[in-house]
């Protein structure tokens, strides 16, 4: 597994276009992997490529974090992507550090998710239970206590839970930061009947901290990734010693 950081040209006309459509950037991330074996559907799955945009607030420009399951070739991007700073981009190994992880340690964190539950046509049963109909379709969620009632669950099914310690008495360790939308477009079906369908994401980014359960399920969804959206810059959670 490897993680990458490219802090980006906002001066770049590609980089323009990828910052407003999600479904850009996804299709500019995925050039850096090239090894796609034949049939080999979705890629993104394949190399298990997730990743984060995010502003550094320090320097003002945009930045990417990328993790993957082999070492991508980001020189099969334009130079004129990246920013003109030092060790940009950068790329290393991280999955000796991940299964160094014991149960019971504790990791500070950062996720940006796509909180969303999933909504359908009730059927009726014949033995009058209800079940959810296979034309549902997921909404998302805007509400605070919705979107942390959501990564409880999440933090359950994947071998941690969320501590409730402060920093001090008016800050929360755990936090989300206001909601907003990412917007995408992409084309769908076949010439000459394609369409340009729009792409919405509720957004929403989470910092707290963490504590190991389950290694095994922890490590599954690290790498797999957490929520819906993955392949337009969800999912994604990046792990750091607690302090």
């Amino acid at each position: 597994m490897y993680l990458s950081r490219l802090i980006l040209n906002p001066k770049s006309r590609e980089v323009r276009r990828d910052l407003a459509n999600c479904h850009e950037m996804h299709r500019t991330l995925l050039r850096a992997f090239t090894e796609v074996p034949a049939g080999v559907s979705d890629p993104r799955s394949y190399f298990e490529v997730l990743y984060r945009v995010e502003t550094d607030r320090k320097t003002g420009l945009p930045r990417v974090y990328i993790q993957s399951a082999c070492l991508p070739d980001w020189s099969r991007l334009p130079e004129s992507y990246f920013a003109d700073v030092a060790e940009n981009p950068a790329s290393k190994p991280v999955l000796r550090q991940y299964e160094e992880l014991q149960v019971g340690t504790v990791l500070s964190f950062v996720l940006k998710a796509n909180p969303t539950r999933k909504v359908g046509t009730k059927l009726k049963c014949e033995k009058g239970l209800n079940r959810e109909g296979k034309n549902g379709h997921r909404v998302c969620l805007y509400k605070p206590e919705e979107q942390m009632k959501w990564l409880t669950r999440k933090a359950e099914q994947n071998g941690f839970e969320l501590l409730s310690v402060k920093i001090n008495p008016k800050v929360p360790d755990l936090i989300a930061s206001p909601p907003e939308d990412v917007h995408g477009w992409r084309k769908s079906g076949t010439a000459p009947f394609m369409e340009t369908d729009k792409l919405t994401f509720g957004s929403v980014s989470f910092y707290g901290h963490l504590r190991i359960k389950d290694k095994e399920k922890f490590l599954s969804g690290v790498k797999s990734g957490i929520g819906s959206g993955k392949a337009y810059g969800f999912g994604m959670l990046s792990l750091a010693a607690a302090r």
